[in-house]
């Protein structure tokens, strides 16, 4: 009886895996009979009714969803979302919101950790940004792209998203962030000559050729050594806020990959008086929250970082007490900096510039100096920024929160007179001749990126310092509250 039940049991089991096994090859089956609906589809569009395909596409996404295959519904989607961004000129029904549809398959893929069609959906929202008029949001949309498809291996999709990237920096006039994406460029064709088609060859050459004039206008005096195949800046930084108005303590760093290949190393955070309380990735920024501690433990976790990507971390520490000096530690791999926060009873003025930094750049990869002001009244207010180099530089200052580039100065003397000097009449408010923001209580936190090219060539010696000043109105002056440096390059690692 023990052994015909033993038999039964076994014969049993083995049905079940049987079963078991059919029904993942039947599942398998469904998921390559819906890839190759949709790659079926989409080829056939290019000579098709695209309304028709839109309907196929729609009809497919529904089936996967039903039949929870992820990827091939990710497909569908973000093939759907292509053909009504070409249709959009075409077709007055289409009323669908390709950026929500994009937006939804990016959220769903990196939720499940499905990357192959994450390139592609991305690059359809940098579309909907520019056609929104979210000019730089698009380019930085399209350089996520671009990481994406180098992560792949899909060389030539990348340098396509990648260059599209950097003409709506051009046609935008953010001369720096050309600057930043052609010598990006530049090096990725060099490595990659035999897997870029020549095609994509022949339009990398055609945007290099059309661009010279452009980047003349930040050539480096100073000879310098390509950048460090990984890099963290600025190496050092110092914020200083007030605790009487409850302010939070913000410090930002960049990590950037350099190489063709992601990079996966430890992140490091350390403090004598703070613990990492969160750790927290938004909108393509590393969000790391820090809170005080009597016993702090150094905090580490795994990053990966995809070939070419530039990733913004973000310090904020919470500190409700009197007042505190605390050293943060950032380390990743063998690249560290360090940030002085300092927490203070008091408010100096109704608004200041609460952190500098000390950073190095190599030539044709600038790096830029980040800095908030803080608003501390009730009414809304213009705050002007006067931005002056201890040598004639070209100074290029740009609005963080939304990418807009406010001011031009091309001899860093604070004074927007010259034949190529530029400054927005939307970012001059009072007509003072000087670049501004506004805040309020609502949005009272300004935030700028400003980038520095020296003229001239800067002794190794001796470092470019930035100063940057808000116009006090009691008394009428302008008072420097940060005070940056610039070094020159370290040798590549």
């Amino acid at each position: 009886m023990h052994i015909s039940f033993s038999i039964c049991l076994v014969l049993f089991l083995l049905s079940a895996g049987m079963g078991n096994l059919r029904a993942q090859g039947a599942a398998a089956d469904e998921a390559a009979l819906l890839m190759t609906q949709v790659t079926e589809t989409l080829q056939q569009s290019r000579s098709g009714n695209r309304s028709i395909t839109v309907r196929i596409l729609g009809t497919i996404a529904d089936q996967a969803f039903k039949q929870e295959q992820r990827e091939a519904w990710a497909w569908a989607q973000t093939g759907l979302a292509e053909q009504l961004l070409l249709a959009e000129e075409e077709a007055e029904w289409i009323a669908m919101d390709t950026g929500r549809i994009a937006c939804d398959v990016i959220l769903r893929c990196e939720q499940a950790g499905i990357t192959s069609p994450l390139a592609r959906a991305w690059s359809v929202k940098a579309a909907c940004l520019l056609v929104d008029n979210h000019a730089v949001q698009a380019a930085q949309a399209w350089e996520r792209a671009g990481c994406l498809a180098l992560d792949a291996k899909l060389v030539s999709a990348a340098v396509g998203y990648f260059l599209r990237s950097a003409r709506v920096y051009r046609d935008q006039g953010h001369i720096a962030r050309v600057r930043a994406s052609v010598s990006w460029l530049e090096m990725l064709a060099a490595a990659k000559t035999t897997s870029i088609n020549q095609a994509t060859q022949r339009e990398l050459q055609t945007f290099f050729d059309s661009s010279k004039s452009l980047l003349a206008l930040t050539a480096s005096a100073n000879a310098a050594p390509p950048p460090q195949s990984l890099s963290l800046q600025p190496q050092y930084a110092e914020i200083s806020v007030s605790t009487t108005e409850q302010e939070l303590g913000r410090g930002r760093f960049t990590i950037t990959n350099f190489t063709t290949e992601a990079v996966t190393q430890p992140l490091t955070l350390s403090a004598g008086h703070g613990q990492l309380s969160g750790w927290k990735m938004e909108d393509g920024a590393l969000h790391l929250s820090l809170q005080p501690s009597n016993s702090p433990t150094p905090a580490k976790r795994s990053l990966r970082l995809l070939p070419g990507e530039n990733l913004k971390i973000f310090i904020d520490y919470h500190f409700t007490g009197t007042s505190l000096d605390d050293s943060v530690g950032l380390t990743w791999g063998k690249e560290t900096s360090t940030a002085s926060f300092h927490f203070v009873a008091g408010a100096s003025s109704l608004s200041q510039v609460i952190n500098a930094s000390r950073s190095s750049q190599a030539d044709g990869w600038p790096v830029p100096f980040y800095h908030e002001i803080y608003y501390r009244g009730e009414e809304l207010h213009v705050e002007d920024i006067l931005a002056t180099a201890s040598t004639p530089s070209r100074i290029e200052v740009y609005n963080e929160d939304n990418g807009a580039l406010l001011a031009i100065d091309a001899e860093g003397d604070g004074v927007y007179d010259g034949p190529d000097d530029f400054l927005s009449s939307d970012h001059d408010r009072n007509s003072d001749i000087r670049p501004d923001l506004v805040v309020g209580p609502e949005n009272p936190v300004g935030s700028l990126e400003i980038f520095v090219f020296p003229r001239s060539p800067v002794p190794a010696s001796t470092k470019l310092s930035l100063s940057l000043a808000d116009y006090s109105r009691t008394p009428a002056r302008w008072r420097v509250d940060s005070r940056d440096e610039q070094l020159p390059a370290l040798s590549p690692r």
